[in-house]
C-alpha cells in the first residue's frame, strides 16, 4: 500500500520530446478509502519565483527531460527539503471511484494517502492542440 510520496513533477517518459503533453487520468480504485493528493505550484510559477535563488538560468530549456528534472531537484528536492509542506498546496480528497486529470509534468503534486490507483496516460500532440504554441517544449523555452 502506498501511503505517501514526495512533492514532485513527473518526468517525461523516454520517447517524449516535449512536442506533446502527457495528460494523466487517474481513478481511485480503493472501494473503501479516499485518496488524498496535493497539487502545488506549476513549473512557470516556480521558475519565476526561484529563478535567482536557485540559478535556474543554468537549466537547459532546449531539453524538456533535463529541464523538468532540474526544476524538481532545485526547487523541490533540494537541500532545504522542500518536498514536504514548504510550497502552497491544494488538497484534493477523491472518494472511491473518483476520476481526475492532471498535467503531471507541469504541475507539482504528491500523494498524501492512497492505496489502489489506476493511471491512464494520454498524449496530446502539438497538431491536436487548440493552441499548438502551448506545447510543453515551447512553454519551457518561453519562460
Amino acid at each position: 500500500m502506498l501511503v505517501q510520496n514526495n512533492l514532485h513533477f513527473d518526468e517525461l517518459d523516454g520517447g517524449h520530446t516535449g512536442q506533446e503533453h502527457q495528460i494523466r487520468v487517474l481513478v481511485n480504485m480503493d472501494k473503501k478509502r479516499c485518496r488524498v493528493t496535493t497539487v502545488g505550484p506549476d513549473i512557470e510559477q516556480m521558475y519565476n519565483t526561484y529563478y535567482d535563488e536557485f540559478k535556474l538560468w543554468e537549466l537547459d530549456k532546449e531539453d524538456p527531460h533535463s529541464f523538468i528534472t532540474g526544476m524538481r531537484d532545485r526547487c523541490i528536492w533540494n537541500e532545504q527539503r522542500w518536498e514536504h509542506f514548504h510550497h502552497p498546496l491544494h488538497y484534493l480528497t477523491c472518494d472511491p471511484g473518483d476520476i481526475w486529470m492532471i498535467n503531471a509534468n507541469w504541475v507539482s503534486h504528491q500523494i498524501v494517502f492512497g492505496a489502489k490507483l489506476q493511471v491512464f496516460d494520454a498524449d496530446v500532440h502539438k497538431e491536436q492542440m487548440l493552441n499548438p504554441e502551448m506545447v510543453l517544449a515551447n512553454r519551457i523555452k518561453n519562460l
